[in-house]
């Protein structure tokens, strides 16, 4: 595994009774988004500023928290990605343009997430060994004909009124990349 990165020290937001996670994804010092590590760095991330990866749920419900859930900028082919660094610039300049969010309040749908799930509940297994799950890119309903966002499928979750792209998914190893672009990590931890 890589070092990591320098990162900014995150902004917690209550999420639930007894945990709070990071009001948005963890960003690097220069204030752009984390985006393109493995699931076994974001669980280093995630570890380094005393918390745990979140699971599908608690990013289900931060959406329902949300003072702001931008909608995923994709790109396919995967070649044409601009990569981390401008994916972050992707996305900020959305969220700029949609008025913006406190760094208090709950951000969604910047990123994916890796998450800490251990249970595939749409397979009825448990996680294949040596896997990291990824999860999210919440979108409205309204905006998903047929279950369709821009072409692409959507899956069900539990935030009334939101389908996701990526349904809760094992596919990827833990020191996997991914697609380089849209993987991010959120953090939660238990609160006294």
């Amino acid at each position: 595994m890589d070092d990591l990165l320098p990162i900014l020290t995150p902004i917690w937001a209550p999420l639930a009774e007894g945990v709070e996670v990071t009001a948005w994804p963890l960003r690097l010092t220069d204030g752009s988004l984390l985006l393109g590590v493995s699931g076994e760095e974001a669980a280093a991330y995630a570890a380094a500023v005393g918390g745990e990866l979140v699971s599908a749920a608690e990013e289900d419900a931060c959406v329902i928290a949300a003072a702001k859930v931008l909608l995923p900028i994709t790109h396919w082919p995967l070649d044409s990605s601009p990569g981390p660094a401008g994916q972050s610039l992707l996305v900020l300049a959305q969220l700029q343009d949609a008025g913006g969010c406190g760094e208090e309040q709950i951000l969604a749908g910047a990123c994916k997430v890796w998450t800490r799930d251990k249970w595939m509940p749409g397979e009825g297994r448990k996680v294949r060994p040596g896997r990291a799950v990824t999860y999210g890119w919440h979108v409205p309903t309204s905006v998903c004909p047929e279950g369709r966002w821009r072409g692409t499928r959507t899956y069900a979750c539990s935030a009334p009124g939101y389908r996701v792209i990526q349904g809760l998914s094992d596919f990827h190893t833990i020191d996997d990349h991914a697609d380089r672009y849209s993987q991010g990590v959120r953090v939660r931890r238990a609160t006294l």
